[in-house]
């Protein structure tokens, strides 16, 4: 249809309805066979993992050895996904003897490295932090906090209603959450990539 909104629909459906799990294990999946076409153009050796590439941006924060410490620990417990493993955050915590607060600010300084939506705990926290970062309208944040069960079923006009706003603002915040991904598919150049060899 004119929105697109049947396809998104289906989209959200299916991650809405299965697991946590389940949705990594396809993602992961599909990361895996990204990785594989990318290990052979430009060799397998050189590949940098997720975790590598977070801990490198880490070491360049301008903050205390201490939050490096939390941030590094967090980024170890990244999955290639770039979702945040279970419990993650609490086993932070009582190592490192944090409040739930302090956490929380920390896991932000994860959440705001590339690439864009690492360290979310669910699919909704990985939309979210994607159009925060984009600069989404209001309208496309509202979505995903709230309606993100009335997509999966084609509400479409309930939640413009519900939002008061028009069908072309809604078509045009429908655009911005299809422009975001559902789950991180992160490869790493090798130095043989002539776009990063210049």
């Amino acid at each position: 249809d004119v929105l697109g909104s049947r396809g998104l629909g289906d989209v959200y459906k299916r991650q809405l309805q299965e697991s946590d799990e389940q949705n990594r294990g396809f993602y992961q999946t599909e990361m895996d066979n990204e990785k594989e076409r990318e290990d052979l153009r430009y060799g397998k050796k050189e590949a940098q993992s997720l975790r590598e590439y977070l801990l490198f941006q880490i070491h360049l924060l301008p903050v205390c050895e201490k939050e490096k410490k939390v941030l590094s620990f967090l980024a170890e417990s990244t999955e290639e996904s770039g979702y945040l493993e279970t419990d993650a955050l609490e086993a932070a915590m009582e190592r490192y003897h944090l409040d739930e607060q302090r956490a929380e600010e920390i896991l932000g300084h994860l959440q705001k490295l590339d690439p864009p939506g690492v360290g979310a705990r669910d699919l909704k926290e990985c939309l979210k932090i994607q159009l925060m970062q984009k600069g989404a309208s209001v309208a496309a944040q509202n979505i995903v906090e709230n309606y993100l069960a009335d997509i999966a079923k084609n509400r479409i006009s309930y939640i413009a209603k519900k939002l008061h706003i028009s069908m072309e603002e809604m078509a045009e915040a429908l655009a911005e959450i299809r422009s975001c991904a559902p789950c991180l598919l992160y490869t790493s150049p090798s130095p043989r990539d002539p776009k990063t060899s210049r």
